[in-house]
């Protein structure tokens, strides 16, 4: 498959070529503009070793560099075999043949789900990362989308929890862009992980569950708060949604668990690689030494490694517009 990419942003027109609307029937409020390949490095900003995008508004704190990226990819082949699918809920019946259907996916990543779902969806026009039916775009999710009221078929948010300081507020817009009857589909990690038996993590692993803690007191300075048990009820509470159906998914982290080994090695894989991003914000806020960052970071592996039964739980929600 040829890839032809562009990428666009939401800032004023310029001399930058402008996407076309496709069939001359734009669901846009307002226009993209292409960005200059000497545009690139504005939008991101090196901070240690690490590269950072540089929106000043966003809380997302992790870097976008290789590493950060191969994560990204781990995390979406694991979540494609553990679910056995890339997506929860009634996708085939929202975005069947037969109409004009659009499907946005709130930060992408690396467009990896936006170019598999293309690839099985041709009839449908993606907002995410460009190969035929594809856009990808650069846009603040804290902003009004630019797209039409009751316009879009299918909007996506996948981990997306640290790019989001209020959800209700993020619900609302994606309310105005459904139409009647569209689907929204959640899908979060909880902050911690925790142990399959029940058993506290901090008696089994107090390395794991002492670097988690650093990491939430460190994001709720950004104001980013967990939200992956709360998002049915903001979908409630909009009093726009209806048939919300939710679904936790208990993922092992390490190869411990019968049938699982692969997944539990990429998840193990991606923890250690997030306890690494994530340390600069760490450090920056002085939530720890580097020294004691190192020692707790080794102490994950180790506690992954020599204490079974270490999970993640995966939290999926599907909403129709009502």
């Amino acid at each position: 498959m040829a890839i032809d990419l562009h990428v666009y942003s939401n800032g004023p027109p310029g001399t930058h070529q402008e996407p076309p609307d496709e069939d001359n029937m734009s669901d846009s409020s307002s226009e993209l503009v292409e960005i200059d390949n000497a545009e690139f490095p504005s939008f991101f900003e090196e901070r240690g070793d690490r590269l950072f995008h540089s929106h000043g508004r966003s809380p997302y704190p992790l870097p976008i560099d290789a590493d950060e990226q191969h994560r990204l990819n781990r995390q979406h082949a694991l979540l494609r075999g553990f679910l056995d699918n890339h997506y929860v809920g009634p996708v085939t019946e929202v975005l069947r043949p037969g109409a004009r259907r659009h499907v946005i996916d709130l930060c992408t990543g690396t467009g990896r789900w936006v170019m598999d779902m293309a690839a099985i969806f041709p009839h449908v026009h993606f907002d995410g990362c460009d190969i035929d039916n594809v856009t990808f775009e650069m846009h603040d999710i804290a902003d009004r989308f630019r797209h039409r009221n009751g316009t879009v078929d299918f909007v996506h948010a996948r981990d997306i929890s640290l790019c989001v300081r209020n959800y209700p507020a993020l619900i609302r817009e994606v309310a105005r862009v459904l139409r009647p009857g569209g689907l929204f589909v959640s899908c979060e990690w909880d902050s911690y992980p925790c142990m399959i038996d029940g058993t506290g993590l901090g008696s089994r692993a107090p390395r794991t569950h002492h670097y988690f803690s650093l990491i939430n007191s460190a994001l709720h300075t950004l104001g980013v708060r967990s939200i992956a048990g709360n998002v049915p009820r903001f979908l409630e509470q909009s009093h726009v949604f209806t048939d919300i159906q939710c679904a936790r998914f208990t993922v092992p982290v390490g190869p411990w668990q019968g049938g699982l080994e692969r997944t539990g090695e990429r998840l193990m894989t991606n923890v250690l690689v997030y306890a690494q991003s994530i340390l600069p914000l760490l450090l920056e806020g002085e939530f720890v030494s580097r020294r004691d960052a190192v020692g707790l970071i080794e102490g994950i592996g180790d506690e992954i490694d020599n204490v079974p039964g270490i999970v993640l739980v995966y939290n999926t929600v599907h909403a129709r517009r009502i």
